[in-house]
Order: structure tokens, then C-alpha cells, then sequence
């Protein structure tokens, strides 16, 4: 007979990751809005959270549980933390980096979209980047800013492109008598679109990038525009061999 404190923490623990597994998969297929998404991952790590203080509770009062180990117990264990593991993954970032939307490296004078200007348009999105998010940006971001090369600005403007292609982004658009490169990237859980856009400017005997990176749907990006803009830095250097 299984004993009531042993599949506690199995049925909590299976409702909580349950309810942050299928948070995505709802709101792709419009079941959902975003706010209701997050919801349901909160609920789940608080769920979470009961579970493994569920496994607590029951281990204290049976101690040779420890021993024992049933395995019903130990699935119990394992969704809890699952849940909880998952959730906070997920929650971190919303917590630890600045509430923004949209993100430039450029907060004076940031990039402007062209081709993804109609699309951000039917989408309800903004076009006019906020600058009065610039001093929350400089000091949650401290990363995100300008970036200098050595290389000349065709060079900088093809690598460009092929770093679109490596990230796995959808290029839109480019221009090289405007030294623009635009491109649309998707959030990993969501599957939330972001538009990219990368300006090429000759400064002296550099080539300056700036990049800007926008949300179309959620006000609070939970750190994804500000990942992006890192992730075509990062490949950047690589592709051209500079360290910042």
C-alpha cells in the first residue's frame, strides 16, 4: 500500500512540471498570452518548492526512507527538482537583468529598422527606440555598448551577414551603401520574435558596430536582446580574431 506522504510529492511535483513544460508549447499555439506563460512557469516553481519541502516533511517523519528509497519517492524527488531547477532558469533572468524590450549598444542614437520597420508596424511593435531607458541600459548592460574593428567597413558588412547565418537568425535585409544588416531572431522558449539591426559606420582608420535588438510582443525580455547583441559579438570576434 503506498503510504500518503511518499506520492504527495510525486503528484505536486508532476502537476509543477507539467505546468512549466507546457507554458510553451501553449502560448506557440495561441492557447495563451504571454503574461498567462510566465504564470504558469511561477506556478510551477512554487509547486515546485512544495514538493521538495513535501519530501522533506516525509523523509523527517520516516527516516528509513533515506535507506529505502521507493521508487515513487524518487520520482517524486526527481520532478520536484525538475520543476524547480527548470523554472528558475527560466524566472533568473527576468529578476537580474534591467525590465527593457528593446536594447542598442548605441542608447544616443541607435540603429534604426528599415526593412522590419512595416513588420514591427503589424505587429503593434514601437519603431522610435525609448531613450530614456538609456541610464537603466548603461547600468544593468555595462557590456552592451559600441564596438570597434580594424577591419575595413565591406569586411565588417559581409561578416556580418555570415554571422546572421551562423546564429541561426533569418536575414532580412541588407545594405551596404547604408551600412545595414537586419535579421529576426527567436527566444529559445517562447519562441518570441526579436528584430536585429546592425549599422556599419567607417570611424577614422576603424570600422564602428552598433547593434539593436527589439522585442515585438513582451515587455520584459528577460535578458534575450541583450543575449543576442553578446551572441553577434562574440561570433564576430571570433570570425575576424579580435579580443575585447
Amino acid at each position: 500500500m503506498i503510504r500518503m506522504p511518499q506520492i504527495v510529492p510525486l503528484i505536486i511535483g508532476s502537476i509543477a512540471l507539467l505546468s512549466v513544460i507546457s507554458s510553451a508549447p501553449l502560448f506557440r499555439q495561441g492557447s495563451i498570452s504571454i503574461e498567462q506563460g510566465w504564470s504558469l512557469i511561477y506556478l510551477g516553481w512554487g509547486l515546485g518548492m512544495l514538493g521538495v519541502s513535501a519530501i522533506v516533511w516525509a523523509v523527517s517523519h520516516e527516516r528509513a526512507l533515506l535507506v529505502k528509497r521507493p521508487p515513487i519517492l524518487v520520482l517524486g524527488t526527481a520532478t520536484s527538482l525538475g520543476a524547480l531547477v527548470l523554472a528558475t532558469a527560466l524566472i533568473y533572468p527576468r529578476h537580474t537583468t534591467p525590465s527593457l524590450s528593446d536594447v542598442s549598444t548605441d542608447v544616443f542614437d541607435p540603429p534604426e529598422f528599415a526593412l522590419l520597420a512595416q513588420r514591427r508596424d503589424a505587429a503593434g511593435a514601437t519603431l522610435a527606440f525609448d531613450l530614456a531607458t538609456g541610464p537603466l541600459q548603461r547600468e544593468g548592460l555595462p557590456d552592451v555598448i559600441p564596438m570597434q574593428f580594424p577591419s575595413d567597413r565591406e569586411t565588417l558588412y559581409l561578416t556580418s551577414q555570415r554571422v546572421v547565418q551562423r546564429l541561426g537568425w533569418q536575414l532580412v535585409g541588407a545594405s551596404y551603401q547604408e551600412g545595414r544588416v537586419e535579421a529576426q531572431a527567436t527566444t529559445r522558449w517562447f519562441g518570441l520574435t526579436s528584430d536585429i539591426v546592425i549599422r556599419i559606420q567607417a570611424d577614422g582608420r576603424q570600422t564602428r558596430v552598433d547593434v539593436r535588438s527589439a522585442s515585438r510582443h513582451d515587455l520584459n525580455d528577460a535578458g534575450a536582446n541583450a543575449r543576442f547583441i553578446r551572441q553577434y559579438r562574440n561570433d564576430i570576434n571570433r570570425q575576424l580574431g579580435v579580443t575585447h
